[in-house]
């Protein structure tokens, strides 16, 4: 729960109000790890004014490995994707849904899946990226407190 909080925290530091009306998704990348660890690798908000909100999570994972499976098997055994989209492929796995404008929603959604699948998470791992009208702005491996 504690990550889950630090990316509140990061949405509503790095965002002004005008970028608030114009989030178009969000996105969160969980690379495999050592062994059987996930480590939640980046927190992408890309901007843009025209479409509603949507929380989106990509999975990408090589199904030939034991790592891969397992992960395959974990993330399809939870319960946290349902009413869902999906999209599978041979390396990737994929949920996402719009929440139309309702951002406290997407993090209501986004905490609840952070703290479902990955409560060994290493929050000296994470990477932010904010992509905003005017350009990047990159924060990356930072202790975020």
């Amino acid at each position: 729960m504690e990550l889950a909080n630090k990316l509140e925290q990061l949405i509503n530091e790095y965002l002004c109000e005008s970028d608030e009306k114009s989030i178009q998704h969000i996105l969160f990348s969980i690379p495999e790890h050592k062994g059987l660890f996930y480590i939640l690798d980046s927190f992408k908000l890309n901007l843009k004014s025209s479409k509603p909100l949507s929380l989106s999570i990509l999975f990408t994972f090589n199904h030939n490995t034991r790592q891969g499976k397992f992960m395959v098997d974990k993330i399809t055994r939870t319960n946290c994707f349902d009413g869902f989209d999906v999209i599978k492929n041979r390396r990737n796995l994929m949920y996402s849904k719009d929440f139309g404008n309702n951002k406290p929603k997407i993090i209501e959604m986004a905490k609840h899946i952070i703290s479902s699948l990955f409560p060994e998470v290493n929050t000296n791992a994470i990477g932010v990226e904010l992509k905003r009208i005017e350009g990047w702005h990159r924060l990356e491996g930072q202790n975020i407190k």
